[in-house]
């Protein structure tokens, strides 16, 4: 019978784990986002992204999440109909104040998104 030493074992053990760690997020998959920047340019903050999100719960769209990733808003829903439906409040409430991308997110736990909040 053939042996391999133990260096060899803990070696493959090491690596298989790491391979796991970094495949994680794949394992969550994407969900449905929006991304509003500022139509004036400015950056978004934590006041101006509660003021995006009070729309949002005036219209009762829910929001899985949301963070600020540079100067852009980023809005994760859990369907499509709810990010249109976010879209389509957002028009209705600030025609001009801000541009809308529809876009997708990570869609892994709150820790894993940067500066991932709740509303």
């Amino acid at each position: 019978m053939h042996t391999y030493p133990a260096w060899r074992l803990w070696l493959v053990a090491v690596v298989m784990l790491a391979a796991v760690v970094l495949a994680l997020p794949n394992v969550f998959g994407e969900a449905p986002a929006l991304q509003l920047s500022r139509d004036d340019r400015a950056a978004f903050t934590d006041e101006s992204a509660g003021a995006v999100t009070a729309i949002l719960a005036g219209s009762d769209v829910p929001v899985a999440a949301w963070w600020l990733e540079g100067d852009r808003l980023v809005l994760r829903f859990e369907d499509a109909a709810q990010q249109l439906a976010a879209r389509d409040a957002i028009r209705k409430a600030a025609p001009r104040e801000y541009l809308i991308a529809l876009s997708k997110a990570r869609a892994c736990p709150a820790g894993c998104a940067p500066r991932a909040s709740s509303p």
